[in-house]
């Protein structure tokens, strides 16, 4: 009998010569060659995965453990610009600065001509002497006053009052006639106008009222100065807007400043007076 492989159809035949082949043996002998490939082939595949996948996982796991425990060998540099887009900061409430308001001076006319200090002359030792009257030669072409002042050639005539007595008591009047205790404002007086509680109560109070205002967000400042008149009653009237940057600003000063309490009232020569202040308000926004 001629030499047959065991794995071939051909040997299978001749076992299977003459009988039923839709018996399951035949059957399980014609597939068994695939059947043990697949066998085969799943056993590897089965080895490398208990065998093999953990060596690979905790490989895996050790390299992340490298990073973080610090210890990285090479990080590749960064040179790119990180810019920021359409970034929005708050806007904190905005709040008023109240700074310290000034009372509005009136400059002196200038005279063309000099003017002598005027000695009142008292009984007295001689040891109490501390100044020497004007002599009578240095009275001439000049006029009289409470204080010794050069002539401005680019000044006009002033005309003063002989000092001693008049009709309002004894004094020396220079350049324009301002009654004291009359309805005129005095720019210089003896005690000067205050708020009732202190200027930081004043301030601290104007804040608590002033309401926030909506400015552009590139504005960070906007200042607003108020004129104002203190009457001898203490209540603020006359108020003006000096300078307004907008924004309801203005109104909303003129607002707050016709709520606040009245003040002291200045005086002069212990008689109530009238007197003006210019208030600067800073408004910061941060």
């Amino acid at each position: 009998m001629a030499k047959n492989d065991l794995f071939k159809k051909d040997w299978l035949d001749i076992v299977f010569a003459g009988r039923n082949k839709q018996y399951g043996a035949y059957k399980l002998r014609l597939e068994s060659p695939r059947t043990t490939l697949l066998a085969l082939g799943s056993g590897l595949c089965l080895f490398a995965f208990v065998f093999v996948a953990p060596t690979a996982i905790s490989s895996f796991f050790e390299e992340e453990n490298e990073f973080a425990g610090g210890v990285i060998d090479y990080v590749e540099p960064f040179d790119k610009t990180v810019e920021l887009v359409d970034v929005v900061m708050p806007k904190e409430e905005v709040k008023p600065i109240v700074e310290e308001p000034k009372t509005e001076e009136a400059s002196a006319p200038a005279s063309s001509m000099d003017v002598e200090r005027f000695t009142i002359l008292e009984v007295a030792s001689a040891d109490e002497i501390t100044e020497e009257p004007a002599k009578q030669e240095n009275l001439v072409d000049v006029l009289i006053g409470i204080e010794t002042i050069e002539g401005n050639a680019a000044g006009s005539i002033l005309i003063t009052e002989t000092p001693g007595k008049t009709e309002n008591g004894t004094g020396t009047t220079i350049g324009t006639d301002e009654r004291e205790g009359g309805n005129e404002i005095v720019h210089f007086t003896t005690e000067r106008a205050e708020p009732l509680g202190g200027m930081a109560n004043f301030s601290q109070m104007f804040i608590s009222k002033f309401r926030a205002i909506h400015v552009p967000d590139h504005t960070r400042k906007v200042q607003v100065i108020l004129s104002f008149v203190v009457e001898k009653d203490g209540s603020i009237t006359d108020i003006k807007v000096l300078r307004d940057p907008g924004y309801g600003t203005g109104t909303e000063a003129i607002r707050v400043l016709k709520s606040m309490p009245k003040w002291k009232p200045a005086r002069q020569d212990n008689k109530t007076v009238r007197s003006q202040f210019t208030l600067p308000i800073t408004i910061q926004v941060q």
